[in-house]
């Protein structure tokens, strides 16, 4: 548990909050989070049974290797890099700028989704006067 917590479990944090709209971040944030700390309670009700056992001790460990060389492919191969972006650049990256602009007009008919600084609509140069 603590290997876990110290690793893969702050990943989380640092991939959501990048590639998620700030419109999106807070509902995503506890719905993956939350996905989270099922798994690690999934993970650690068969831990110690399995570990306890003389080939299960072998089998457990090679399988976290598994998965965190997946987990790590993934990150370096798929995920793009976040430095100096903005979350419209990254989810640019992710989806390509037309599937976004359908996803978002999706999530606006759908859930009356509102968002004054929408980065596809185009600017009026006295916007923020007339929103006062």
């Amino acid at each position: 548990m603590l290997s876990i917590s110290i690793g893969l479990s702050n990943t989380i944090w640092g991939i959501t909050s990048e590639i998620i709209p700030s419109y999106l971040l807070s509902h995503a944030q506890g719905l993956v989070e939350g996905w989270s700390w099922i798994l690690q309670f999934v993970i650690n009700l068969f831990f110690l049974d399995i570990i306890d056992d003389d080939v299960g001790r072998y089998v457990m460990f090679i399988v976290f290797a598994i998965i965190g060389l997946i987990a790590w492919l993934y990150t370096f191969f798929y995920l793009p890099e976040t430095v100096d972006n903005t979350v419209k650049g990254n989810l640019e990256l992710l989806y390509g700028k037309d599937e976004l602009v359908k996803m978002r007009n999706k999530l606006t008919r759908e859930y009356g989704l509102k968002d004054i600084h929408d980065p596809y609509r185009p600017r009026k140069k006295n916007a923020l006067k007339e929103y006062r």
